[in-house]
């Protein structure tokens, strides 16, 4: 679910296929986050992420979405 929502984002940010990106992930609950930690290479291989972080500052492309019952924010931003 996670990284369909990524990819989505990476499409709507215009982002390249090619184009490798930062996660900054906010607002996440405790148990969503060890997931997301757990499953983090899988993740960073399937959207060219090269960074999933848990402190994000709100720049970049940010979009808010729900996972489950959860309400999260996703920041992506552009890895140069």
């Amino acid at each position: 679910e996670f990284v369909n929502r990524v990819q989505n984002f990476r499409k709507e940010a215009g982002f390249d296929v090619t184009d490798h990106i930062v996660i900054e992930v906010q607002d996440i609950p405790e148990n969503m986050q060890k997931a997301i930690s757990n499953q983090k290479t899988y993740i960073c291989n399937e959207t060219l992420a090269d960074e999933i972080s848990f402190e994000g500052n709100g720049s970049g492309n940010v979009y808010e979405t729900k996972i489950e019952t959860e309400t999260i924010k996703i920041g992506l931003i552009k890895n140069s």
